[in-house]
């Protein structure tokens, strides 16, 4: 199997920093890692020096993938007093346009991360749900997160640089080592509600698709074909075709049936059908009734 290395629904082409800098090469991927912009729109990402893996916009919907998925992002701080190289840990990272900061959000008209509607929280399992199928992993297990300002710093949750590296789930930047006085010790993606997204990401990935049931297409019984025609009609066709009168063939007055009605299929030849010739004369029997059809359907003159 040839692991994907775009995401379908991304747009990788109009901020595609690949090859702009050096980067790790992943063999597996163990985390997802989740940050927010705090910015309205698409940031520039100092030209992809400061760039993730991923950037999701909310209220477009849209996605915009800035290197491949299993070579190293640039979002994280790497700094030398953690034991990791927090880019490199086998890590696919995606920045939320959203705000942490709720009060800066609420000041510059942006979308506060805990409002993300529940097609963005889909959007995001979804995305999750696809890297684990394309690469086995990462595990469904998350982190817990904290709403800002509570996430930043030293907060209850972040990790050790141990602990990062030996982490597999869904996490976010409010997890990761801090180890200096900057990078890591932001407080993003804040009140982001992971359990949502984990909920849904497990739905959708034990939903099972039943085959449709197909019908079998409703079967008409064959039933014999009506033909009105006269009674003195009738009988100069059957004269016609066999050469003699049929006798006896009028329906009975007590058999329900008028008089100049007859099915075409029920005429048969009477005769001494014996020994070998009785196939001969049953075949001979329904080429006569496929005439006297095509007799009754001809135009009258």
């Amino acid at each position: 199997m040839v692991e994907a290395r775009i995401y379908p629904k991304a747009d990788a082409k109009t901020q595609w920093f690949e090859n702009k800098f050096a980067r790790g090469k992943f063999t597996s991927i163990e985390k997802i890692l989740l940050h927010t912009t705090e910015t309205t729109g698409w940031p520039s990402y100092a030209g992809g020096s400061m760039a993730p893996t991923f950037t999701y916009h909310c209220k477009n919907r849209a996605w915009r993938q800035h290197n491949y998925l299993d070579t190293s992002a640039r979002a994280l701080a790497d700094p030398d007093a953690t034991v990791v190289k927090e880019n490199r840990d086998n890590v696919v990272q995606i920045e939320i346009i959203a705000y942490a900061d709720e009060k800066m959000a609420a000041s510059v008209g942006g979308l506060p991360v805990s409002k993300l509607t529940e097609d963005n929280l889909k959007d995001l399992a979804t995305f999750i749900v696809w890297v684990r199928k394309e690469w086995g992993g990462p595990p469904l297990v998350s982190t817990k997160f904290a709403p800002y300002p509570e996430s930043y710093g030293a907060n209850n949750y972040r990790l050790t640089g141990p602990q990062y590296d030996a982490f597999k789930g869904i996490l976010g930047h409010s997890n990761v080592p801090a180890g200096d006085t900057w990078g890591n010790r932001h407080g993003d993606p804040g009140a982001l509600n992971i359990d949502r997204i984990m909920v849904l990401a497990k739905n959708l990935e034990t939903v099972v698709t039943k085959p449709p049931v197909t019908k079998p297409p409703a079967v008409t019984p064959p039933t014999d074909e009506v033909i009105v025609i006269s009674d003195a009609d009738a009988k100069k066709i059957a004269q016609q075709v066999w050469g003699y009168p049929i006798q006896n063939h009028d329906p009975k007055p007590n058999d329900n049936v008028p008089p100049a009605t007859y099915a075409a299929k029920s005429y048969t030849v009477m005769g001494n059908f014996r020994g070998a010739d009785l196939q001969a004369r049953m075949t001979k029997v329904e080429a006569d009734i496929a005439e006297i059809l095509s007799l009754l359907r001809a135009p009258k003159p």
